[in-house]
This record gives structure tokens, sequence and C-alpha cells, in this order.
């Protein structure tokens, strides 16, 4: 099924390279955009391809944050010089997203869940200045073959228990123990979903109603898409998956990508949603997925040779790396308090306004439970 999968996803870039304009990748570093602008290139060596576009591809757009943990630069510049691209790379500050924010909001046109929104309207806009017009990405990668430690490996681990496999259980779980993103506490809250509703309460944490503390901040969920769920027989991982890609994490960065790249007149192309890269992902057993302490496992073995082993095999998920945080207490917070707590109207189409006015004061203050995901999904 590896080699399938090289297969699928060469065939999926080929078809995503035609173009008479000029192309380049975005560039993260990561896995997915690695594998991408990699196999861009092992297509224009090749005699096969002829297009305008992928003759002159040399151009990558990535974004660098120096001296922070999880600065992926080092990575871009050694694919880069490997493969002879042309790296082009964004500083981002505070003071030059806080000048971009009211245009990219302006082609956003609602509230966007993270300023990495803004990041993106820069990349974008960095490509159209050079020349590129067709940008191609690795989203949907991290959806599809299980790219979050935190979302997906409590549901695997839960499911080697549920099918009796502990040996595997045990193996897995040791070597996913270096990761802190989940924890035990999950495993059992998998487990407990799946027991008769009067044993669920002996493994299942409770999670506490919402009090005056984390009062229910959005209005509705009702602009969701509404998506079947998967058929039976589906494992806990693929399920887990299903509502990640269709429900929570693709969609918005899908809606951010077509706004931020629209605005600069750019097409971006996502290979690993091909549907047939998603159709055989959701075929793949879970141990293909998540194996050996690897997140996407299968990508890894099958980008073996064309990537650099430092990045394919590099067992670390790296997040997007951003003083965010630090800014929206520092530089920003001015801003943060015009907009969230002095004259929150405009945003009352989406958020109760009283709660996130507390929240923001308690951010602010310290507090940075307010901001949890966890949390804002469960009051979504």
């Amino acid at each position: 099924m590896i080699q399938e999968f090289r297969v699928l996803l060469a065939n999926a870039v080929k078809l995503r390279i035609r173009s008479d304009v000029p192309i380049g990748t975005m560039l993260s570093g990561g896995l997915d955009s690695t594998a991408i602008t990699a196999l861009i290139h092992e297509q224009k060596t090749s005699t096969e391809q002829s297009f305008d576009g992928l003759r002159g591809f040399h151009h990558t757009f990535s974004a660098c944050w120096p001296g922070w943990e999880s600065d992926e630069e080092a990575d871009v510049d050694l694919l880069c010089s490997k493969l002879g691209l042309e790296s082009h790379k964004l500083y981002p500050t505070a003071e030059s997203l806080h000048g971009v924010m009211s245009e990219a909001l302006y082609h956003l046109e609602e509230p966007f869940e993270t300023p990495t929104a803004l990041i993106k309207f820069c990349l974008m806009r960095m490509a159209g200045e050079n020349g590129v017009k067709v940008v191609l990405n690795g989203h949907g990668a991290d959806e599809t073959l299980a790219g979050y430690p935190g979302f997906f490996v409590p549901p695997y681990l839960a499911q080697l228990l549920m099918s009796g496999r502990f040996i595997a259980y045990l193996r897995e779980r040791r070597a996913f123990s270096g990761d802190q993103e989940w924890s035990g506490h999950q495993v059992l809250a998998q487990l407990g979903d799946r027991l008769p509703r009067r044993l669920a309460p002996l493994l299942k944490p409770e999670i506490p109603p919402e009090s005056d503390t984390y009062p229910p901040l959005f209005r509705t969920a009702a602009s969701l898409p509404r998506v079947e769920p998967l058929g039976g027989g589906a494992t806990m991982l693929s399920e887990a998956l299903w509502t990640k890609l269709t429900r929570h994490i693709l969609p918005m960065w899908l809606r951010a990508e077509d706004r931020m790249s629209m605005a600069s007149s750019i097409e971006s192309r996502p290979p690993f949603l091909d549907y047939r890269l998603v159709e055989l992902a959701f075929r793949l057993p879970d141990n293909l997925k998540l194996r050996y302490g690897m997140t996407k496992y299968i990508l890894r073995q099958a980008m073996h040779g064309t990537a650099p082993d430092s990045i394919t095999m590099n067992k670390v998920k790296r997040r997007f790396a951003s003083p965010f945080a630090a800014w929206f207490r520092g530089p920003w917070e001015s801003m943060v308090r015009k907009l969230l707590i002095e004259d929150p109207g405009a945003l009352g189409e989406f958020v109760v306004s009283s709660a996130l006015y507390k929240r923001t004061l308690a951010y602010l203050a310290g507090d940075d439970d307010t901001a949890n995901p966890s949390l804002l999904e469960r009051t979504a």
C-alpha cells in the first residue's frame, strides 16, 4: 500500500502542476510541503512534463521565526539547497502583521480563529510579487494521515485496547510517550465513549458544565457543513480523522487559503486532497498512519529517498511556530482591548459579547486556559 500511495501522490502532484504560468510552493519546512516540493522537482527533471509553469519552477515561500524552538528555517534551507530552489522568506513582526490586518480581514469577511491567516496573506502577496500565479500546498495530509498527536494518538491507542491488541498497545504507547500533546486520560475518555451508558462513567472523565468562569462563547454552529458520519466498522482513529477533515480543522484552513490566495489573484492547489488519495487514506489500516511513534507513517515511507531523511524521519510534529501569545499581551494588547473589550459590537453576530469580554480580560491577565482549543470546541 505504501507504493500505491506513492504513485497516487505523485500523480496528484502531476495533475496540479499543469500550468502555463509560473508555479511555486508554500514551504513550511515540515513533512507535507517538503513532500510536495520534492515531487514537483522530480516531475521537473523527468522528460514527460513540458508545461511552461513547471519549466520555470524554482520559487518557494516560507514564514520563518528565528529564535523560536519550532522554527523550521534550517529545513527550508536544506531542501532548497538540495533541489536548487530559490527560497523567499517572510520574517513577520507584530508591526508588519498589524499593518496588513485590515486589508486581510476585508478579504476574509469574518473573524478568523488565528492570526496565521495574516501570514498566509503576506506569503501570497510575496508570491504574486515574484510572478508566481499558482502555488501548491500541503493541506489535508494532517487530517487524512493523522498528523496531530493530540487529536489522533488517543483514539488510535484506545482502538488497540478495544481490539485486545495489548502488546501493540504497550509498544505504541511507549513509542508516542515523548509527545506531550496527549494524555492517558484522553485514551480513557475514548474508551468511555464506546462503553454502555451505565459503564461509561467508570472510564470517561466528566466534562464540567459551562460555568461563569468559561461561559459559552459562540452564538451558533449552524454554519458548519453537514457531513454524514462514516459507516459502520470505522475505527476510532478514522472517525476522529473524518471529523477534523470535514468539520473542524480543514474547513477552517481551506477557507483562509482560498480567501488569502485570491486576494493576490493566485490559485492554490492542494494535492493531498485529491479524492483518490483521500479515499485511499480512509482504507488504510491505522498502523500505516500512526506507528513507532511517527505520525503520517505511510507518507514518511513513501518519501524515503526523495526528501531528506532529517525531515521525513523526524518524529516531532512541529506546530506552526509563532509568538502570537506574547504579542497579544505585548505589542497587540491595545488593539486587542479596543476590538474585543472596548468595542466588540462588530463581532456580535458570531460570539456572545459578554463572554468574549470576560475571556479576553482573563487571557490578557495570563489565563491561557481561556484560549484552549478543546474548551472552545466544547462551547461551539
